[in-house]
């Protein structure tokens, strides 16, 4: 992220669906990344990708994901950058925690 006054990180819970979540493993081949997709139920959609620490608790868990997955509290991260030159805004979403992963006992 930049160093311009204008960029600012939030973080919010949110509640609704989990639609999709991904995360691709690093090989010799390909770069590892994570995916997500969230619609909260005032309707907006979140798309953006899986904060470290839950990739890990997903790991050491073992969860396997049944998406879509209701009734989930999200607590997301939203980082808004701004480019100093042109003004233009962009914004990315991280997925921090998830209330009850599916198929995770409370």
């Amino acid at each position: 992220m930049g160093e311009d006054e204008e960029d600012s990180v939030y973080e919010f819970q949110t509640h609704g669906s989990l639609v999709l979540i991904g995360i691709v493993e690093e090989t010799k081949r390909r770069k590892g990344r994570t995916v997500f997709e969230f619609e909260s139920d005032e309707g907006d959609w979140l798309k953006g990708t899986l904060d470290d620490s839950l990739i890990d608790r997903v790991r050491t868990k073992g969860v396997r994901f049944l998406v879509p997955a209701h009734d989930v509290d999200a607590k997301v991260q939203e980082i808004t950058e701004v480019n100093s030159v042109t003004g233009d805004e962009t914004v990315a979403y991280v997925l921090l925690d998830i209330s009850r992963l599916p198929g995770e006992s409370a």
